[in-house]
């Protein structure tokens, strides 16, 4: 099938390939640009005219071009193409900046992370449903973030009630009566109990297709995801959970988990939730460790995120008081005045900073500190992830991991972990790699050099590596 070895071929004239980014037996994928000033990014797949109906692709392809949701993926153009002498069909839609199948191939989802996935999800579905619109492949792969905004693909969609046409290819998420070519709303309420299994805990559910027994979830799920899942894995399509079922039991007081074997009760009230459409956007654990990073400083920002824990309180320091939590007359009057500290670190940078965060000169020689005061460690110095710049010019926007450094009273890395991968196995590892020989100066309590523990920050991008450092104990 193609790969890479066909960067470079021109399209019908018009669209360039100008990077190979994945395909399967049946497909390729490309990323391409759209003529225009400046160009636009754009995906284009290339399927052999062999592999597939090229009549009823093109007519699905039709279809698809004419409809426009916030959450589905648009379909600029499609047609037929030859290269060196073989024929294809070809498709393209929008650029995808993410892909869920990444993310799951490096860690789960989270609950909170889930539950916002399923809201786009199921607004795109239920939209499609009302006109007579199958999904029909939905699965991690087909799932997608374009400028911040989850997307489901759209190139593969079918007729409610269509008959007779196969699929372009068949998967783990497909229900049991595709086999038979019936397509309809419940095939995609399967594959959503399948996603919702796959995304917790990355394994899909196991099931024999030859029994009637229902699938059997990989590992515990916490509700009402487990809820969802075995509603939705019912074999019998009659009785399989509707989006509406699925919507409500998403409410805060939602139904029962059904008993296996059993009929599962539909939900009785139904309301639209209106959740976030981002994958991956995990802004809270980032703002907390933001703050807590700051609070030996003078004047930190104030936070409004009620989820945010307060500063450590140290004889250096009190925290301030934020705009969600007034600080009160009570606690002004029997909070102590914290001492003068002898040495004062520089303001860490914030995560995620444009420019790499600069080693801080020591102020010099200070008068020993007071007696159980905390003066915070500094970077001595910092290893750069060593990335050829090919790769580099592979990431479409950024790629961001955290490590998270253990540090001994000596100043050394008495320890490195990767506290989040990111989307790329590779990029983490480089990120380990590199934080194990840095190098910091130790942090005081008392007068005495102490043990640190530090979360760095790394930012891949095609104009190069970024690092944040921030000091999270002592």
């Amino acid at each position: 099938m193609l790969a890479s070895d066909c960067v470079g071929s021109i399209i019908d004239g018009r669209f360039p390939l100008l990077r190979w980014i994945g395909g399967t037996e049946r497909s390729s994928v490309f990323r391409t640009e759209l003529e225009g000033d400046p160009p636009r990014r754009a995906a284009i797949k290339l399927i052999p005219v062999s592999a597939v109906d090229a009549g009823a692709c093109l007519d699905q392809w039709a279809a698809a071009s004419s409809l426009s949701h916030p959450h589905l993926v648009r379909l600029f153009d499609f047609g037929h193409c030859a290269i060196d002498g073989d024929e294809y069909l070809y498709v393209v839609t929008e650029y995808a900046d993410e892909i869920l199948s990444d993310i799951l191939a490096a860690r789960p989802l989270s609950p909170p992370e889930t539950r916002e996935m399923l809201g786009p999800v199921l607004d795109a579905l239920s939209w499609l449903h009302a006109r007579d619109l199958v999904h029909a492949h939905l699965k991690p792969s087909n799932i997608m973030v374009v400028d911040d905004r989850l997307k489901l693909s759209v190139d593969r969609l079918r007729s409610d009630g269509e008959f007779g046409r196969p699929s372009l290819s068949s998967g783990k998420g497909d229900a049991p009566e595709i086999a038979t070519g019936i397509l309809s709303p419940a095939a995609d309420a399967w594959s959503l109990g399948v996603l919702v299994v796959e995304a917790l805990t990355l394994r899909p559910p196991v099931w024999n297709a030859s029994s009637d027994a229902e699938p059997i979830l990989p590992a515990p799920m916490p509700r009402p995801f487990s809820s969802i899942a075995r509603g939705c894995l019912q074999v019998d399509p009659a009785i399989r959970w509707t989006l509406s079922d699925v919507r409500t039991s998403l409410q805060p007081t939602h139904a029962p988990e059904p008993t296996r074997g059993s009929t599962p009760t539909p939900p009785s009230r139904i309301r639209t939730m209106i959740l976030a459409g981002a994958v991956l956007v995990l802004g809270g654990t980032i703002s907390a460790l933001v703050v807590a990073s700051h609070h030996a400083e003078p004047a930190p920002p104030p936070v409004t995120q009620t989820s945010v824990p307060a500063p450590a309180v140290t004889e250096n320091s009190a925290p301030p008081p934020t705009a969600s939590q007034p600080q009160s007359s009570a606690a002004q009057q029997t909070a102590p005045e914290p001492p003068a500290p002898q040495s004062v670190s520089p303001a860490a940078p914030q995560p995620w900073a444009s420019a790499p965060p600069q080693s801080v000169e020591s102020p010099g020689p200070a008068a020993t500190p007071l007696q159980g005061a905390v003066v915070k460690g500094e970077v001595a110095s910092q290893a750069t992830p060593n990335v050829p710049q090919p790769i580099l010019d592979t990431v479409q926007g950024h790629v961001r991991v955290r490590i998270r450094v253990q540090v001994d009273s000596q100043g050394k890395v008495a320890d490195a972990a990767i506290d989040d991968p990111g989307t790329s196995r590779y990029f983490a590892a480089k990120a380990l790699a590199s934080a194990r020989n840095w190098k910091f100066t130790p942090a005081q309590v008392g007068g005495h050099s102490a043990a640190s523990a530090w979360i760095l920050h790394f930012q891949f991008g095609q104009t190069g590596t970024t690092i944040t450092p921030i000091e999270t104990a002592p």
